[in-house]
C-alpha cells in the first residue's frame, strides 16, 4: 500500500493507493509498493492515474507538479488539480 497526498494552494487530498502512474519529461513512470526514492518533475498539464485499494482508478489534472516518494509515501505538490 502507499499513501497518496495530493497539496495544492487550495486542497489536500489523501488517499491509500496500490500504484500510480505519473508522467515526466523523461517518460512515464508507475510506481507501486516499495518503489526506490525519488522526487520528480511531473509534466504539466497532464493526468496524475492511481489505484485505490478498493481497485477503483482515478485521475486528476495537475498544473506545476513536483512528486517526492519515499518509504511508501507520495507527495504531489502542484499549482492546481482538477479531479
Amino acid at each position: 500500500m502507499i499513501f497518496l497526498k495530493l497539496i495544492t494552494p487550495q486542497v489536500e487530498v489523501n488517499e491509500e493507493i496500490v500504484w500510480l502512474e505519473a508522467e515526466t519529461s523523461s517518460g512515464t513512470f508507475v510506481i507501486r509498493n516499495n518503489h526506490t526514492s525519488m522526487i520528480i518533475s511531473l509534466k504539466d498539464g497532464n493526468t496524475l492515474n492511481y489505484c485505490l485499494l478498493s481497485g477503483k482508478n482515478k485521475s486528476v489534472s495537475i498544473k506545476e507538479a513536483v512528486l517526492n516518494f519515499h518509504n511508501n509515501k507520495a507527495v504531489v505538490i502542484a499549482r492546481s488539480l482538477e479531479q
